[in-house]
């Protein structure tokens, strides 16, 4: 999965990003800049057709922010 974000911190939340119920860590040091990840995804958190991005930070300024376009999954078989 690549995915673009601004790095506010998570606060207090454990598990900030999810894919379908799936913990999957974006986050750095929360720093206050702009992170491009690249990150391998577990295929078993994959499902056939839709799939449920999440994203939960309990700062009260800027926390995690995913940036536009938003997450691309780059899947091969």
């Amino acid at each position: 999965m690549h995915v673009i974000i601004w790095d506010g911190g998570c606060g207090n939340v454990e598990n900030p990003f999810k894919l379908n119920g799936n913990p999957v860590s974006i986050v750095g040091e929360g720093r206050h800049d702009v992170i491009y990840r690249k990150i391998e995804i577990d295929p078993s958190f994959l499902r056939k057709g839709t799939n449920e991005i999440s994203l939960l930070s309990d700062t009260e300024h800027h926390g995690i922010e995913v940036l536009l376009p938003g997450p691309a999954l780059v899947v091969r078989i």
